[in-house]
């Protein structure tokens, strides 16, 4: 979670600032052997958090929450005019109810970002709120969605002792509650499809309660050994569920890396537990 959250900030951040600034450059795509972090994906060929988030932040059209300046904005980083599409802005509080709700309608130059408006936080809130937020076009059909867990102070930085590869922090945000958010209950269903060599699984995802379904990973694992299976490419994971939504993944693999034995799909996530 702390590398999603990190790296995506940082693509973002770019983003936002793009006609600003220069570039960025993630150090690294890949370990040489196993470690923690740093890498979008392992020495075992395993994407984590922040391979996730490196997707979600780089997603062609999108809308984005700046901490800097708590703003939110749209970004299109195509040769496309992004026209008549809405934005939608939610503010959920710790107990998943909401605080807070606007629709935007929009429209997006071609490679272009802008700021649609400003974020208060209402005073009433206290400790970590999360912020959903959407973009979709004419039809209903979702363009682009993120998802903010907002701590009540932001991080302090010392910017007085930066260095060119490093700011220090003086004080850091609490997000130890995310540990006791309430729990949902979650119901899932796939298929497998077999072609050729590889195989093809669809994965829906439904959030059964009125709490968030926060952080939420799906595995592919060997039925005998309950190892995983790697590589998998899953199109995406480590997503959260709004209370009563659904979600559909996609995933390929290599049949030969499961050594003869049977796929079995494994969710995890912060505070869900299987709705039977």
């Amino acid at each position: 979670m702390a590398s999603y959250e990190a790296v995506r900030a940082m693509f973002e951040s770019f983003c936002v600032n793009k006609f600003k600034s220069t570039g960025v450059i993630q150090w690294m795509i890949n370990s040489a052997w196993p470690e923690m972090y740093w890498q979008l994906y392992d020495w075992y060929l395993r994407p984590n958090g922040a391979f996730y988030g490196t997707k979600k932040a780089c997603q062609p059209k999108n809308i984005i929450y700046n901490y800097g300046d708590r703003g939110i904005y749209l970004h299109n980083d195509t040769l496309e005019d992004l026209n008549d599409c809405y934005a939608f802005i939610t503010l959920y509080n710790f107990n998943s109810e909401i605080v807070f709700y606007n629709s935007v309608k929009t429209t997006l130059k071609q490679n272009s970002v802008k700021k649609l408006k400003d974020i208060k936080i209402p005073s009433k809130i206290h400790g970590i709120c999360f912020l959903n937020l959407k973009i979709q076009d004419r039809n209903n059909r979702e363009i682009a969605s993120n998802l903010y867990w907002i701590p009540e102070k932001n991080d302090v930085m010392d910017f007085k002792n930066t260095k060119w590869f490093i700011t220090p922090v003086k004080e850091y945000a609490d997000f130890k509650s995310l540990s006791e958010l309430p729990v949902t209950k979650i119901k899932y269903n796939h298929k497998i499809q077999k072609k050729g060599d590889k195989s093809f699984v669809e994965l829906r995802i439904n959030n059964t309660g009125n709490k968030i379904a926060f952080f939420i990973e799906a595995k592919l694992v060997n039925g005998k050994s309950k190892e995983p299976v790697l590589p998998v490419f899953w199109d995406d994971n480590y997503f959260s569920l709004m209370p009563n939504e659904s979600r559909t993944i996609k995933a390929w693999f290599y049949m030969k890396d499961l050594n003869g034995a049977k796929p079995e799909i494994k969710i995890h996530g912060v505070n869900i537990r299987m709705d039977k």
